[in-house]
């Protein structure tokens, strides 16, 4: 969402960017990186709360288990993504390649 280097979406947000200034649409370029940057602040502050803020009260709680519904949403989704690096059906292996196919470049 932030777009920090060198994540993935800081190449896509980057290459957004590229193509509007090149079109000559600086205002919606600026509003671009305003939105951006109020997006960024955001996140930045929250994440900062979370790793230097002070704990809460209850951190130190000593009868806290955790039960299937806390496990077990986070343990399907690896074994699904395990899954699907082991084996990718037929399906969206197609439907992939169709998507890779649209957006390559033709010379």
């Amino acid at each position: 969402i932030t777009g920090s280097p060198p994540f993935g979406p800081f190449i896509s947000e980057f290459t957004i960017l590229r193509g509007i200034f090149a079109a000559g649409n600086f205002w919606v370029g600026g509003i671009f990186l305003l939105l951006l940057a109020v997006i960024f602040i955001g996140m930045g502050v929250t994440v900062l709360t979370v790793v230097f803020g002070n704990p809460p009260a209850n951190v130190g709680d000593k009868n806290y288990r955790d039960n299937l519904l806390t496990v077990g949403p986070p343990c399907f989704l690896l074994l699904l993504v395990l899954i699907l690096g082991l084996y990718l059906p037929e399906p969206l292996r197609r439907l992939c390649t169709d998507a890779a196919a649209l957006v390559e470049v033709q010379p």
